[in-house]
């Protein structure tokens, strides 16, 4: 009895093999989709709290720096001082 090629099916071997590996693709790009989203919303966070934090400090840092009646006349001078306050 020969088969004609338009009735052959694959095995079940590779039916099974074909479904799992499409489920593994769509999984993948469910989870990198997920885990890229969440991500970025992590780093827009961090992003705002290290913000929220610089802005405070250089407010701390203003008023203690008129309050010892130190003038700064330039930012580049500002920002030296700054600079030296955090690293030393």
């Amino acid at each position: 009895m020969a088969y004609k090629s338009e009735h052959r099916r694959l095995s079940l071997l590779w039916r099974t093999t074909l479904v799992l590996t499409v489920c593994v693709l769509i999984s993948q790009a469910f989870l990198y989709i997920w885990i890229q989203r969440s991500v970025n919303d992590h780093f827009e966070q961090m992003d705002s709290e290290i913000l929220t934090h610089a802005a405070f400090n250089l407010r701390q840092y203003m008023t203690e720096v008129t309050s010892d009646d130190q003038p700064l006349t330039t930012l580049p001078t500002l920002l030296i001082s700054l600079i030296q306050h955090h690293l030393w």
